[in-house]
Formats: C-alpha cells, structure tokens, sequence
C-alpha cells in the first residue's frame, strides 16, 4: 500500500511509546508553577471526544458504513473499532466514528490520541470524497450535516407532521440532493434533515424557499390549497477540532488581537513536571473564539481545574474572557447552560401559541371587513365630498389671505413714501438753520439753490404720494365678503413751524430771503425739537423733554414783547431741572425762581424793550436808539435812552455778580461731597442770567469735568434750549477745562446736540455757536 497506517503488533503489549502531537510555534521558556497553585485541582474534567469521524461515505448495498470502512482480517486496524454514526438507521448511514478498540483503551492510563491521529491523512487519502477529522460532539449530535427547515404548518398529531415532513424530503431528493435521515420537532411547525454531503448542505440552502403544497395546511379565504413557502437554512455551528482535548477560550473579540500572543504567553508558562511546556498550538478560527491545543490530556485538565491562577492573569485584566474548556463540549451545549435553552424553547411554544391565537382573530377581522366592504365605500365617498369642501374653504382663505398681504405691502410703500418726504422736510429746516447762519452773499446763493432743489422734491414726493394713495384705494379697501377690514391709511400729521419772525423789528434782507423759502418751500414743517431728537440716538425717550411746549412758551413771552404772558427763562430751566431728577418734587433749594425773578429783565423792564433787551442784546438797543432818534418820535426816544442807560448799569453790575458766582463755584467744585446737582444749578443759572445782557456778559466759563453723564446730559439739553430762546443772535457758549476724564458717552452727548462747530470771529449783529474743548 501506498499510504499504510503504522504497524501493530498482535500482542497489545508491544504498543510504541506516547508520543506528543508536533508543535506549530516555538516554544517558549519554561515557568514552573508553584506547589500551592496545582495542588488544589478539580477531578471534575472528564476526557471526551478521543475519536474519530468519517463524512461524506457513500451506502452500498447490504453494507453499512462502518462494514465499508473495516476491512476484514486486516491485522492494520487491530488498534482501532468503528462505530456505526446512527443506531438503527445502519442502511442509510453516510458517516461513521472511528474509536480505539477496547482491548487497546484498557490498558491506557490516560487517553492515547495520538494512536487515532495518524489514520487522517490515511484515509483521506484512500479516499478522497471522504472527510476524516476529529469528532466535534458526541454521536448523532453532529451538526455539520443538518438543515433546519421551517414553514410547516403543525396541525393534528405527529402523524400529520411526519406526512408534511415527508412531502418535503421528495421534493428535496428530487433536486439530487441525498437525504439521510429527518425527524419533525416538537411542535410540528420545524424539522430537521440530515444530507450526505457538505457541498449538499450548501446547494440546498441556495435553493430555498422551496414552494411546497403540504397535505395539512390550512385552507385560504376562498377554500384553495396554495403552495406554502418552506425555508431551508444551516443555522447549526460547530468549530471541527484539530486535534483530541482543544480547548476553548470565548470572549476574545472585545479586545485587540494580541490579546491571543497574551494567551499564548500564559500557557507557555505553564509546564509538565519535566519542564515541557503544555502549550504545542493555537488558532482563532471565529472572532470570538481562540483554541488552543494542549501537550496531554493531564495538561489540559489542569488548564481546565486550576480556574485560579486562570483568574489571577487573565481575568484581573479581562473580565469578559470565558474559562477554558473542551471545545467537544462548547460544540454539544454551546454557550447556553441546558436551563436556559429550555426556557427558551419553552418561552417560544407559549408565543407561538398566542400568535396562533392572534392569527384566528385576524382570519375572523379579514371576513367581517370583507361583508362590510360595501358600507365602507359609502362612507369613504362621503369623505371625499367633505374633503372637497374643505379643499374649496381653505382656496377661499388663500384668496383672503393673499388679498390682506397685499394690502400690508401697500401700507407699507406708502409708509417708506412718506418717511422719504419727511427726510426731505428736515434737510429743508437744516438749510434754512444754515441760511440764517451765512457770512456773505455767495455762500446764501448756494444755500438757496440747494434749497430750491429740495423743494422740487419734496413737491415730487408729495405728488408720488397722492399718486400712490389713489393707486392703492382699491387694494386698501379689499373685498367686502373677506372677513378682514381694510386698513385705512393714516395721513400724516402736519408739523407745526416753531420758527416765528420778531413782529417789531423791521424785516431785513436775510429775513425777506427765509420768509421767501419758507413760502415756496414745503407747507408742512418740522419742529426744531424733532430734529433734535432724531439726532440724538443714544438719548432715551423718557430722558427727553417736551422742548417744543418749551420753546411755544418762551416765544409766547418773549418774541412777542409782553413778559407776563409766560414764565420767565429761569423759571422754565428750572422746571426742565424738576423734570429730569436734579429737583425733586418740584422743589427749590437754592431759591432758582426767586433769584431768576428779581434778576430777569422781563420782571421790571417796561414793554416794548423788554424782548428787544433779552433776545438782541446792548448793541441792538443802541440801533434801536438811533431808529428812534430818526423818526422823531419823542416818546420812543425817551424809552430807548431809558433803557440803554439803565442797561449800562445792570451790564456793570452783572458782570461782577457773574464773576463772583464762577469763583463761588470753583471753590464749591472742591469740597469733597459737596451734591453735583447744586454746582450744576448755579452753573445753569449763571448761563441765563449773563444771556440775558448780550454778548458782553454772554461768555461763560464751565468746569463740568466733575459731573456724571446724568448731569451733563441735562446741562447740555439746558444750554441748547437757553440758546433757542435769542435764534437770531445766540450766546456763545465756551466749555472749557474738559478734562480727559470724560466719558465716551458725554462726547457723544455733545455731538448729538450738534455743538461741536468751528468757532468764528462774532460779526455784527451775528454770532455763532461755538465750543472750545480745552483737552
């Protein structure tokens, strides 16, 4: 023979010595166990799976496969006994187990697979349809061969099921696939067939589902027996060992793949009492699973007793890593203990049951829908009708809806129309400022040009405007049957001119020019403190106070020459100041309006001089004088040299009184916690008092670097409206001392009252607002 088994003598005592099974990887040094860790040893191991199984062996008649394999009077075989793979089932058996003979295996201390291992590649190659390799699990446990299949209907008995069962298995050797055995399971919706072949394992299970008319399926709705769909699947797994007593480790595939050299190091330590190292080779045929392969079987039971030391240098730094054990009985339970595959089994009957039951219901659901399909189709055309009318309403509110955004829209281009022409207006009051303001000739040309060519646009922006009201009357108004009214445009409230020209003065040509452009001009102006307030950003709303009531007032007492009709100035700073916090509760502590009105000319001054006094100054009461003097009138004439002598007096006295209250408040503004309210009052009243009496006395010097931003908020809103009260000849107002301590928040107070302008030279009869920063 060509491939002999080794030779065996006819006496068993002649066996050939242990040999170990050769080794895959080198091996490692040695690191004996102590005395104490393998003394403690469990005797619970017991040595199964020292056999041999032979697939794939095609039946012959009057033969079984263990006949086919024993060959007679062969003194080769005197070692070995095969075993039939199925009891009972001899005819069709296509596989059988290969053990050592019972007169070798009782004189072993221990068992010998390495007398089993040699007739693998023997037979394989004696035969090569057959597959020889060691036994995986137990008899008639190998799954290898198994197909599950499922479908089955289950009803009646195992009588019926066996009938289902064999339907079935023609169909499937009818496809050429060779069928060993089968066996329904408990239940009868499962079986369960065994083929002869690997390869059949795999064209069986592409071929499914298999489409298979069974004798007890249940009935359709109509009473016709269709083809029920059968699926054939090899859910069976099982790791074939190569070699006799490998162990098994699970649990590996959570942890990096070195994790295996870690393996191998732990059992390169563990040694024989020779110093032989147990460890001979490893392999991870699945993710999870490492196997390794052992140099005896009293090695292995010791990896698989000394669970302790297996703890000590795995498990301290792996805890999911299962304990070792045989790989024949992973292959037989798994890695479910036998408890709980029966409650699973058991949990599956009882759902399989109510689905059962589930499924009766549904039957009955399916008839009952199918006699009241008629009443369900009226009632789903009475829906569609409904759904159409829902459809109609909702096109309805889109139309309503569309019609109000428009409308919107149109409210909204005319509320940008009218927001343009009232920028126009106010560049319109800001060259009229400019004009009153302008040195020569030229520059008032200039100024009137532009002018007229504001005018034109604001005449174009009011005719845009009549032109876009007529335009969206129609749209504004909407439907009647819409339910939302029409928004009415709000027309936009004409400003009243706070500008009112002096009636006893006579006109001179600036004031014929500005009365000109006030007539050509636009017919609704705007009021200076609007223009005022829509510069001053940073300012709140509630901080700002009613200036054109202020400046009503003061025009009422003092532009039109009658002082009793209105308060006096100071009185109205001193109101400005209750309103802003600096006096409470309309209190005077340091009797302002008593100290204003024995101080203001408009308390005991004679009309008509009285405003002439206030708002032009000595210079034009001297004009006024001389006007006098030419037209002869005699009463005027003693008026006016009244007045101016009485003037030279009160100018000569003031200034003293003025320069006496400036050092009273330089040295209050060094008394440490003397209140800012009181230095700002005296401030404030000087301003008033000295602007009463014309340039001269006109030039105040404040040191308000001291004040918080409340109080230089209000200072600077008083100082602007003391200057509106003369517009045509202002006080020059010089804030100096301003030291770098300001804030940012008072610079840009001071800009948004718009007084930061180049200082000029004073002209005659002219003077302009001016600021010197003294930083």
């Amino acid at each position: 023979m060509a491939n002999t088994a080794p030779t065996t003598p006819s006496t068993p005592s002649r066996l050939p010595p242990i040999s170990h099974p050769p080794l895959s990887t080198p091996g490692r040094p040695p690191s004996p166990l102590n005395a104490s860790e393998v003394a403690n040893f469990s005797m619970q191991a017991v040595p199964v799976g020292c056999e041999l199984i032979i697939r794939g062996i095609t039946p012959e008649d009057g033969k079984t496969a263990s006949e086919i394999v024993l060959l007679d009077d062969n003194n080769e075989l005197y070692d070995i006994s095969v075993i039939p793979g199925s009891s009972g089932r001899f005819s069709n058996n296509t596989f059988c187990y290969v053990r050592l003979s019972m007169p070798v295996a009782s004189e072993q201390t221990e068992p010998r697979p390495d007398l089993l291992n040699p007739w693998i590649p023997v037979l394989s190659s004696l035969h090569p349809n057959w597959q020889a390799s060691w036994s995986p699990c137990k008899m008639e446990k190998d799954k290898k061969l198994w197909c599950r299949i499922s479908g089955m209907s289950g009803n009646g008995g195992k009588t019926n099921w066996d009938k289902d069962l064999a339907v079935i298995t023609d169909v499937i050797r009818k496809l050429g696939v060779n069928v060993s055995s089968s066996w329904s399971t408990a239940n009868g919706q499962m079986g369960v067939v065994v083929l002869s072949q690997v390869g059949e394992v795999l064209f069986l299970t592409s071929k499914s589902p298999l489409s298979v008319t069974l004798p007890n399926q249940d009935p359709s709705v109509s009473g016709h027996r269709h083809p029920s769909h059968i699926d054939i699947t090899a859910p069976y797994k099982q790791i074939n060992p190569v070699y006799a007593f490998e162990v098994v480790i699970t649990g590996i595939g959570d942890y990096n793949h070195s994790f295996a050299l870690h393996l191998d190091r732990y059992f390169t330590t563990l040694t024989e009492p020779d110093g032989t190292s147990f460890f001979r080779s490893s392999r991870i045929p699945e993710t999870d699973v490492y196997c390794v392969v052992l140099s005896s079987w009293e090695a292995t039971k010791t990896v698989l007793s000394n669970t302790k030391f297996f703890d000590q240098h795995v498990r301290s730094s792996a805890l999911n890593v299962a304990y070792p054990r045989l790989l024949w009985d992973v292959n037989m339970t798994g890695a479910f203990a036998q408890r709980a595959v029966a409650a699973i089994n058991k949990a599956g009957e009882m759902l399989e049951a109510r689905l059962n039951l589930f499924e009766s219901k549904i039957n009955e659901i399916c008839r009952e829908t199918s006699s009241n399909l008629n009443a369900v189709e009226q009632r789903i055309g009475a829906m569609e009708n409904g759904i159409q009318q829902i459809t109609g309403a909702v096109t309805q509110m889109g139309l309503a809806l569309q019609d109000t955004q428009m409308a919107l829209m149109a409210q909204h281009r005319r509320s940008q129309i009218a927001d343009h022409r009232s920028s126009l207006y106010h560049q319109h009051e800001s060259l009229i400022r400019k004009l009153d303001r302008a040195q020569n000739s030229q520059e008032e040309d200039t100024i009137d040009t532009e002018l007229d060519v504001i005018s034109q646009k604001i005449e174009e922006a009011d005719e845009q405007l009549s032109e876009f009201d007529r335009t969206i009357t129609g749209i504004a108004a909407g439907p009647p049957q819409h339910p939302q009214q029409a928004v009415t445009p709000t027309p936009l409230t004409p400003a009243r001119s706070n500008r009112q020209p002096i009636p006893s003065m006579p006109e001179s040509p600036l004031a014929a020019k500005r009365r000109l452009h006030n007539k050509a001009g636009p017919h609704k102006q705007i009021s200076s403190a609007r223009a005022v307030r829509s510069t001053a950003n940073v300012m709140d709303e509630d901080d700002i106070v009613d200036e054109n009531a202020v400046q009503n007032s003061i025009a009422g007492s003092v532009l039109n020459g009658n002082a009793g009709q209105g308060p006096p100035a100071a009185t109205i700073c001193a109101g400005l100041l209750s309103e802003s916090g600096l006096l409470s509760n309309g209190s005077d502590p340091v009797g302002l309006n008593v100290w204003t009105n024995h101080c203001s000319l408009s308390s005991w001054v004679p009309s008509p001089f009285a405003h002439i006094l206030l708002t032009l100054g000595f210079s034009e009461c001297i004009k006024y004088f001389l006007t006098c003097c030419m037209i002869r009138d005699l009463r005027s004439l003693i008026h006016s040299f009244f007045v101016s002598f009485l003037s030279c007096i009160l100018s000569s006295v003031c200034r003293a009184l003025y320069s006496g209250l400036i050092t009273t408040i330089s040295f209050l503004e060094s008394v440490p916690y003397l209140p800012k309210q009181l230095i700002l009052l005296l401030l404030v009243s000087s301003s008033v008092t000295a602007s009463g009496f014309g340039p001269n006395c006109a030039t105040a010097s404040f040191s308000i670097y001291a004040l918080n931003a409340n109080g230089m908020h209000h200072a600077l809103k008083l100082i602007h409206i003391n200057n509106a009260i003369g517009h045509r000849n202002p006080s020059v107002f010089v804030i100096s001392e301003l030291k770098s301590t300001m804030s940012t928040a008072n610079r840009i107070t001071l800009k948004n009252y718009n007084i930061f302008e180049e200082h000029s030279q004073p002209t005659a009869g002219t003077w302009k607002w001016g600021v010197m920063l003294g930083i």
